[in-house]
């Protein structure tokens, strides 16, 4: 919890004394296609959209009703849908999909966030918030000086030096643009400087929901079936056995001499990104890459919010049967890629 803080602390921070410098983003999306969008330059945010963006990254470890910087109503629509837990993910990517404004004020931003985790599993969240700038209260104001204050307490006495040097060198920027010393202790004329003239967001609504690539990212593997059933535990559907998996995997180049000595074998297939749990998934084996086959798993459907593993053991009855040799995988009954064997 101590390190979820300290990122948020030093993410506001950031945003309300460096800007839009602090906004790298992503120029493409997280599919190969062509997206149906136009994304937009972080760099043209203004200071209420990229507090925007922070209030979405807390909503989304669930310390939205802590954050003084966004006021929460009874009509307020708060709906985390995508189940992450974001203590175990480091967002590496986002892509700015819409900021709109409307005449009266209000005003609508939505991105695709992306999120990895150690194990390489992929969280892609498709995220909007509306709300409206407004000046905060007495009570609002002096929430959100007590929030900066314990922040910078919080990062002042943390260990990660490097944490420290981020938030003293923006509080230096800071304090130069606004002709204070620029000793980098975010003190009270620091803390009175940053919530002068400030706006809060009255939030209206703030969303999070899974997103589905069409075509997902995975990995292949074939394993000798004995090795598997030797240590079930180890080798069961699950990510945290990847490395054992890949470790065991069989080199290409030595499968057919396997096929010969009548091994039977096992395929694993990794999705790093979520799979849509309304779509079936299967594996084939076809003589051409992403073929038609008369032999396919059966069809799998993934658990709302996890991250598909699948497991289909298989063997090779002829040798004179190899030839050219693709196994497929089909989502939906369409081959989504092809992998030659042989």
């Amino acid at each position: 919890m101590i390190r979820i803080h300290l990122c948020i602390v030093l993410s506001l921070m950031t945003v309300l004394m460096f800007g839009c410098q602090a906004l790298t983003g992503v120029t493409k999306p997280a599919q190969e296609e062509e997206p149906p969008f136009v994304p937009i330059d972080p760099q043209s945010l203004d200071e209420h959209a990229r507090l925007a963006l922070t209030a979405i990254d807390v909503a989304v470890l669930g310390q939205l009703d802590a954050f003084p910087y966004v006021r929460l109503g009874p009509d307020s629509r708060i709906q985390i849908n995508n189940g992450t837990d974001y203590a175990q993910f480091q967002k590496d990517d986002w892509l700015i999909l819409e900021d709109r404004k409307e005449s009266d004020g209000l005003r609508t931003l939505s991105v695709l966030d992306r999120a990895v985790d150690t194990t390489g599993k992929i969280d892609l969240s498709y995220n909007t918030i509306v709300y409206t700038p407004v000046v905060p209260n007495t009570e609002e104001k002096t929430a959100v000086s007590d929030y900066i204050a314990k922040g910078y307490q919080s990062v002042r006495v943390s260990k990660n030096d490097t944490e420290r040097a981020a938030l003293k060198k923006s509080a230096v920027a800071f304090q130069k643009s606004r002709g204070l010393a620029p000793d980098g202790i975010v003190g009270k004329k620091t803390i009175a400087a940053m919530t002068k003239d400030m706006r809060i967001l009255d939030v209206e609504t703030l969303t999070t929901d899974i997103f589905y690539p069409e075509n997902p990212r995975h990995e292949i593997y074939i394993m000798l079936r004995d090795i598997a059933d030797a240590d079930p535990d180890r080798f069961s559907n699950s990510f945290e056995n990847l490395s054992a998996v890949r470790e065991n995997a069989i080199a290409l180049e030595a499968f057919k001499n396997e096929v010969r000595k009548q091994k039977k074998f096992v395929v694993y297939l990794f999705f790093y990104d979520r799979v849509d749990p309304g779509s079936s998934i299967q594996i084939g084996f076809s003589k051409y890459e992403k073929g038609r086959s008369r032999s396919k798993s059966a069809k799998l459907y993934n658990t709302p919010g996890n991250w598909p593993v699948i497991v289909w053991p298989f063997n090779i009855k002829r040798i004179d049967s190899f030839g050219n040799l693709y196994v497929n995988v089909y989502i939906d009954d369409k081959a989504v890629a092809g992998y030659r064997l042989r």
